[in-house]
């Protein structure tokens, strides 16, 4: 019962009025769920971007919709990588050899 009055006590002590409590509570739940959404949404942009970039170098068909699928759910740090990286691919190879590296 000592962890329940000390933990009041420090909600007390850091939100002394409880409604801002709650406040606060929801603005960050909100906040880091549009921090996701943007992330997811640069992340699909991105794939989508180097997926373009690829078919343009090795040509249309090269970059299969399995491939596009593994770039695809690549983390948004990853996708950024793999955007510089491209530019030195000379084959497609290159490109498999990477994403089994990086998944």
């Amino acid at each position: 019962m000592r962890n329940t009055e000390d933990l009041g006590a420090a909600l007390q002590q850091a939100f002394p009025e409880p409604e801002n409590l709650m406040k606060t509570f929801i603005d960050e739940l909100l906040e880091k769920g549009r921090e996701e959404g943007r992330e997811e949404a640069q992340g699909s942009g991105r794939a989508e971007m180097a997926v373009q970039q690829l078919r343009r170098k090795f040509g249309e068909k090269a970059v299969t919709k399995p491939m596009a699928v593994r770039i695809g759910k690549l983390p948004l740090a990853r996708l950024k990588e793999l955007g510089v990286e491209l530019l030195d691919f000379t084959s497609l190879a290159d490109l498999k050899r990477w994403l089994a590296n990086h998944e």
